[in-house]
Order: structure tokens, then sequence, then C-alpha cells
């Protein structure tokens, strides 16, 4: 008898984790009053990886006191280690090893080597020089052998005067320098794509043309083309009514414990005058559940449940011009094993 396991595909999960109520604003709030905002994690998720291929990823920190540093808790797949860890951000990089195996009979199998199976969890723990702490929880799948790529984290829809950002990593190309472009279409007025020579870059700015854009982000490294990613998004008038997406006024969620516990879901604010702060108005999230600010208009809310039950909330995000919006959010959680 003769079996081959290889990597199971499941989705890369964010989970959160950190200090304080949370009941209050989330993390990376603006400040109010003169007030510094509070020390953030401001990376929602990271991009998966592929086994044989290069690997890199910043996870950005905000508020608080400068300079901060980094400490890595827990071990990320094999190849992959925290390479820089002082700064605005830290680095996640390195080469996840291609590892086949096969089990030709006999009373079990034995544990597979590492990448390949499953996803790998680890935590960044980051310290202001107030010394201010903060931790958070990010999950990364290493996918088996596969053409290199680009990841994109955070295209969405934005309105004209509202602060913009989102994130490209080339996954899977060669250790080195690397080149991007935007090699066709058009991006929003007001957005560019900023320059950088490693396998990551962020498209920011101030959108102000209303209208629906289409563009490719390509980036190369030593050896050639890594990939191309594809993007459209819709830039909405000034004037747009603020609002939440993708939940809206109110929202019933469904989540089962089976198989993980692991929750995340990622959140835009669209439309209003920009500077967003993202609170909890009223209820509680799910123990093991934190609300975070992740960048100019993202937040996310993430983390593992351990509890059945059904959970009430409130989720109100606020613009520099005081506009409010809040979602009335019921959150059922079972765990029902499938037959």
């Amino acid at each position: 008898m003769r079996y081959l396991l290889v990597p199971a595909l499941m989705a890369m999960l964010l989970a959160g984790c950190g200090d304080g109520d949370s009941g209050g604003a989330a993390q990376g709030g603006s400040g109010t009053g003169g007030n510094p905002a509070a020390l953030a994690i401001v990376t929602p998720s990271l991009p998966n990886a592929i086994q044989n291929g290069y690997y890199y990823a910043q996870i950005h920190a905000a508020g608080g006191t400068a300079p901060y540093t980094w400490t890595l808790v827990g071990t990320p797949a094999t190849g992959l280690s925290m390479t820089q860890s002082s700064g605005s951000f830290a680095v996640i990089e390195g080469v996840p090893p291609y590892y086949t195996w096969e089990w030709l009979g006999g009373a079990a199998p034995p544990p597979p080597p590492p990448n390949t199976e499953g996803a790998y969890r680890f935590a960044l723990q980051v310290t202001d020089s107030a010394g201010s702490t903060l931790g958070r929880e990010f999950l990364v799948r290493v996918d088996q052998a596969a053409a290199s790529s680009v990841a994109v984290r955070g295209i969405t829809d934005s309105a004209v005067g509202c602060e913009f950002a989102a994130r490209f990593n080339a996954v899977g190309g060669l250790t080195g320098a690397y080149s991007w472009a935007v090699v066709s279409g058009a991006m929003p007025p007001g957005l560019a794509l900023g320059n950088s020579s490693v396998a990551e870059a962020v498209v920011s700015g101030v959108p102000s043309s209303a209208g629906t854009y289409s563009f490719s982000v390509q980036a190369s490294d030593s050896a050639g083309v890594v990939g191309v990613a594809n993007c459209t998004m819709t830039v909405f008038p000034a004037g747009e009514s603020l609002r939440i997406e993708p939940w809206g006024a109110s929202s019933n969620v469904n989540f089962n414990l089976w198989p993980t516990t692991t929750y995340s879901v990622e959140l835009n604010a669209l439309g209003g005058r920009g500077g967003y702060e993202w609170r909890l108005k009223s209820g509680a999230l799910p123990q093991g559940l934190f609300l975070h600010q992740d960048g100019e208009q993202h937040a996310s809310i993430a983390g593992r449940i351990t509890q059945t039950g059904t959970y009430v909330f409130e989720l109100q995000v606020v613009d520099r011009k005081g506009n409010r919006y809040t979602s009335a959010i019921t959150l059922d959680v079972v765990d029902i094993v499938p037959p």
C-alpha cells in the first residue's frame, strides 16, 4: 500500500491578542484631546507562503512612543524567521524548504516533516520606548510548491478625500532586490505605488477623482517577472455617506467552532471624511476576540473563540468630522461536528 501526503489547503486565518478592554476604541485609534494614539499593530494578516519560494512580509506598528522593538513569540514555518526586530515594522522572511514524503505501509504513518500540511501560528510583540507592550497573533499557510505570484491586501473601494493604503507581496520569487511597476491601466488620481526594492510594496494616498479604476501591479526579481496582481476599485464622490462594509447597518453572523476556533473578519470604512476611528459602542465581543484598527480605513475583529453562545454588540466607526455609523451585530457561535 502506498500513500502520498500533501499540504492541506487551509484558509489563512488571523487571530489577535492584546491587553486592554475589548469594549473600548480599537487598538490603533487616532487619539483625541492632544493625547497620542495607543500603541497598535496595524497589519491585519500576512500572505501565504509556498515551498521552496522566497517569502517576505512586514508587520507594522503605529501609535505609542517610537522607537519600537519587536519580539517573536512562537515558531513560524520552517525556513522563516524574523530578520528585522527594531523600527516601525518587523520583517518575517525566508524560504520554506520543499518536502515530500511517502508512507509505504506498516502499523501507522510517522509524523510528517515540517511544512507538509497545515498552517503555522506565531505571535509578534512590539514594545515602544515608553514601555508599552502589545502582542498580535498571525497564521501563515505554507502551500506545496507552486507558481510565484503577487498577493494583495487591502484593495477596497474608497471615497474622494479619504486616506487609502493597500499592500502587495511578491511570493515565491528569489532572494534579493525587487522592482515594482504599474504595467496596465491607471490607479485613481491621488494614489501612487511607493518605491520599493524588497518583496513588498504599498499603494497609498488620498483619491481625488471619483470613478471605477482597473490597474495591474507587477513585481520582478533578478530572474524576471514574479507575478502580476490585477485590481479594480471604485472611488465614490466626496460626501458619500459613511458606512461599514461588509456588515452594513445590521448583520447576523454564524460561526462554527469546528474545525477551528480561530475567527477573523476584515472590515472597511467607506465614505465620510476619512480619519476613521473604530470602537465598540455597546455589548461585548466573545472572550478571545479583539477589535483592531488596521491602517487607514480598515479594521478587523479576530482571535480564538472557545465558548458557544449568542453575542450581541454594536460596532461604530467615526470620521474626523464626527460623522458616525453603527453596525448592530448578532454573532451566533455553535460547535457542530458534521456527520
